[in-house]
C-alpha cells in the first residue's frame, strides 16, 4: 500500500534532475485532499498500470509505468505537492495518454471517496523569465495558458501546449490527404513500426493498386524493398485522396495481415 511507505523530501529525488516541465493538477487555495495521493496511486494500480521498482517510491513520490497493446512502455511519475500533484512524461507522445489516466483516476477516486472538494485545475510551473516558476502557477482555462501573476498568455510554449493536443488534431493525422511529398515520411512510419517490405505485393492489392502497375513495378524493381517504396509512391499518386486512415486499414487487413504494424501506426499519429 502506498500510504504505508515513508515520505521523502522531494528536493532529494530524481524530479529534481527531470528536464521536463510537470502538468500539475492544481487544488487553487487549498491542500491536496489527504489521502488522495495514494489513493488515485492504487487506482492506476486497478488499471494495468505498475510498479517500476519496489526501491525508490514513497508515498509521496511514485513511478509507474504501463505496456501498451503496441508493447510500448509508457512511463509517469507522481509527485505530491502541498497544493498540487505533479505529473512528470519526458515522452511528449505519451503525456496525452498519461494525462487522460491520472485525470480520470482523480475524478473517480474523488467522487468514490465523497471528498468534498472541486475536483483540481490543469496548470504548470510559471517559466523562469516570469520570476521563480514555483512561487505561483500557469493555468489552463478557454482563454488560453495563463501566468496568475502577470496573465500573459503561454498558449504557444510547445512544452505547456504539448500535454493538450485535441483529439480533434490527433484524427485530423489519419483523414487528412497525403501527397508525393509525404512519401518518405510514410516510409519512415511503416520502417520504424516494422512493416515487413517482402509484403509490398500484398499491401498493394489492399490498397487498390491496379495488377499492371504492380506487375510494372516488379518488372522494375528487382530488391523487395525497392518494389516497397515503389509501391507507396504509386499509391500516392494514383489513389485520388490517399490518407493514414486507408493506409493504415490497408496494412493491418487479412491479406495483408499486420495488425500489431496497424495499431502501432495509428499510435504514433494519435501522439503526433
Amino acid at each position: 500500500m502506498p500510504a504505508l511507505l515513508p515520505l521523502i523530501d522531494i528536493s532529494d529525488t530524481e524530479v529534481a534532475t527531470l528536464e521536463t516541465m510537470p502538468l500539475l493538477f492544481y487544488f487553487k487555495d487549498r491542500a491536496v485532499p489527504m489521502g488522495l495521493f495514494c489513493a488515485v496511486i492504487v487506482h492506476l494500480l486497478s488499471d494495468s498500470w505498475r510498479i517500476t521498482s519496489r526501491k525508490g517510491n514513497y508515498s509521496n513520490f511514485f513511478t509507474l509505468q504501463k505496456t501498451m497493446e503496441t508493447c510500448r512502455i509508457i512511463n509517469l511519475t507522481l509527485v505530491e505537492q502541498l497544493d498540487c500533484i505533479e505529473m512528470h512524461c519526458e515522452k511528449t507522445a505519451d503525456r496525452i495518454k498519461v494525462k487522460d489516466a491520472v485525470e480520470k483516476s482523480i475524478n473517480e477516486v474523488m467522487k468514490k471517496k465523497n471528498i468534498d472538494d472541486e475536483l483540481p485545475i490543469l496548470a504548470f510551473y510559471c517559466l523562469p523569465q516570469c520570476g521563480d516558476g514555483r512561487d505561483h502557477k500557469v493555468t489552463k482555462t478557454e482563454d488560453g495558458i495563463i501566468c496568475e501573476e502577470t496573465n500573459q498568455d503561454f498558449q504557444t510554449n510547445e512544452e505547456y501546449c504539448s500535454w493538450f493536443r485535441s483529439q480533434q488534431d490527433k484524427s485530423d493525422n489519419c483523414t487528412k490527404v497525403l501527397t508525393i511529398g509525404d512519401w518518405n515520411d510514410i516510409i519512415g512510419i511503416l520502417d520504424n513500426n516494422g512493416f515487413p517490405s517482402h509484403k509490398w505485393h500484398k499491401l498493394g492489392v489492399k490498397l487498390n493498386i491496379d495488377y499492371d502497375q504492380l506487375e510494372n513495378i516488379e518488372k522494375d524493381k528487382k530488391e523487395s524493398y525497392d518494389c516497397y517504396c515503389k509501391c507507396i509512391a504509386v499509391w500516392l499518386k494514383t489513389d485520388g485522396k490517399p490518407t493514414y486512415s486507408k493506409l493504415i486499414d490497408a496494412v493491418g487487413s487479412k491479406g495483408t495481415g499486420e495488425p500489431a504494424v496497424a495499431a502501432a501506426i495509428k499510435e504514433h499519429l494519435s501522439a503526433t
